[in-house]
């Protein structure tokens, strides 16, 4: 009977240390999902920021001009000259194309 009630203890101590266990992997991998989330959403406000410097010279952006003037095109491409020499690592390099349409307006 003693070797019984010793087992039963034995069991009882080994299904609580998986249950410890099962708690600390979950705890892990739901830490892991919210540092995801979190990288992720830097990344969304890293990538945000970048085109916003650039999304500014978007004729579409510019409904009241239409168009950019010769001062914007150069401070663009002086924009897209600096960042492709820059020295960060992991820097994409930019293509920029001027797509020249010209419009004519009716007074």
């Amino acid at each position: 009977m003693e070797d019984a009630s010793k087992a039963l203890l034995i069991s009882a101590e080994v299904l609580i240390g998986v249950i410890i266990i099962s708690i600390m992997v979950m705890l892990f991998n739901r830490m892991i999902e919210i540092s995801d989330v979190y990288h992720a959403k830097t990344e969304a406000q890293k990538i945000t920021a970048f085109n916003i410097e650039y999304l500014q010279y978007e004729t579409v952006n510019n409904a009241d001009k239409g168009y950019l003037t010769a001062e914007e095109v150069v401070t663009l491409i002086n924009k897209v000259h600096s960042w492709n020499m820059s020295t960060e690592d992991g820097n994409e390099e930019i293509t920029l194309t001027i797509d020249r349409n010209i419009i004519i307006s009716r007074r």
